[in-house]
């Protein structure tokens, strides 16, 4: 899962986007996307704020990659802590 759209006319024919579930909860809520200074909305790039407030099914965009990639989060945690769990 991606946070982030990747892809287009630099790298061929790859394009990973936001999962449709993602975009379908963007639709009414556009606070999901990341908004520059002059209040454009990118919905390509969610918004950090997505890890503190749970507007993805109930969820933080924290809580999300941590069910989704585990292993990946034990690593951040003990980059951050020192500790396995």
């Amino acid at each position: 899962m991606a946070f982030h759209e990747y892809g287009g006319t630099d790298s061929g024919d790859v394009l990973i986007s936001l999962p449709q579930w993602v975009l379908e909860i963007g639709k009414d809520n556009q606070d999901i996307f990341f908004t520059d200074r002059e209040g454009r909305r990118n919905t390509e790039c969610l918004s950090w704020g997505i890890d503190k407030e749970r507007v993805l099914k109930g969820r933080t965009g924290i809580e999300v990659y941590i069910k989704k990639f585990p292993c990946s989060h034990q690593h951040l945690f003990f980059f951050f802590h020192g500790v396995f769990f």
